[in-house]
């Protein structure tokens, strides 16, 4: 889930959603599903998409910090975490998607996130 910082609120709301696939031993590409826009919808939506090499190691990087700071806590204030995920990953989200894929394709890999 993608998150942006509600300016009337000053809360994250949820923007949109996708699924990230890393590579493994059986699939060595990465791979996007992106599932939408959340009260909307896109041209993009419901696709698989290759990820691009850096950006996948960039998300992947994202997620495992996220997994290990889960059990711990955040120097900042409560949502710091999820704010800097949120941040970043809009930013790799956009580098992540470079090849649409065929609607029936399903990489092989495990999601992620």
């Amino acid at each position: 889930m993608r998150y942006a910082l509600d300016q009337r609120t000053g809360e994250y709301t949820a923007i949109d959603s996708f699924r990230f696939f890393p590579p493994d031993d059986i699939q060595p590409k990465a791979f996007v599903y992106y599932e939408g826009l959340v009260n909307g919808w896109s041209e993009y939506d419901a696709k698989w998409y290759e990820a691009r090499p850096s950006a996948a190691q960039s998300l992947r990087a994202v997620i495992d910090g996220a997994a290990s700071n889960s059990a711990g806590t955040t120097d900042g204030p409560p949502g710091t975490l999820v704010a800097g995920v949120a941040g970043l990953v809009i930013g790799v989200l956009g580098t992540l998607m470079v090849n649409s894929r065929r609607a029936g394709h399903r990489p092989t890999a495990k999601a992620a996130a």
